[in-house]
């Protein structure tokens, strides 16, 4: 086997042991019916680095985008108290908040920990799916994905011995 292809056997290996282990603590929690957010702040952990110094970064915006939903809803209830028909108000808060934490968290924060749009998006979707409330759960199920993707990497590079880990990095 290829030193790519052993590494990356490992990391296979890693992934599952990690998540494995997290998951089965997190199905005697109290949030064990809100397991799958774990895998969605992992994907998209994945998606974006998963790199272990960005670690805050993530977190922080996956929170800013649990609180970017929670206003989301509260216009949405508030622009229907007025009326609006429901397709309105959906196209209006979608466009004002995403157009909103675009420019917020790509320009104005972009030097900042809230700059990982893709987390504020997970953040804002898994607070969607639960109508803006379960929102520890939410956040533990998160960030409990985010710490797995962004510890894989490391645990499997101590497993690694030092000239494997220089070749791969080739």
């Amino acid at each position: 086997m290829n030193t790519k292809a052993n590494y990356f056997l490992k990391m296979s290996l890693v992934s599952g042991s990690l998540a494995g282990i997290v998951l089965g603590i997190y199905q005697i929690s109290p949030f064990s019916n809100l397991m799958w957010p774990i895998f969605i702040g992992l994907g998209v952990t994945f998606a974006s680095g998963a790199e272990l110094e960005k670690t805050p970064n993530y977190l922080f915006c996956m929170i800013s985008g649990v609180l970017w939903a929670l206003l989301y809803l509260k216009m949405d209830g508030f622009l229907r108290l007025l009326g609006l028909n429901v397709g309105v108000v959906t196209g209006i808060c979608t466009l004002l908040i995403t157009f909103v934490v675009c420019v917020t968290h790509l320009i104005l924060l972009a030097e900042t920990w809230l700059n990982v749009v893709p987390l504020v998006f997970a953040g804002l979707t898994v607070t969607f799916s639960q109508g803006g409330q379960n929102l520890i759960g939410v956040i533990v199920g998160l960030a409990c994905g985010i710490l797995i993707a962004v510890a894989i990497e490391p645990v499997t590079n101590l497993l690694v011995n030092k000239k494997e880990l220089e070749k791969i990095q080739k």
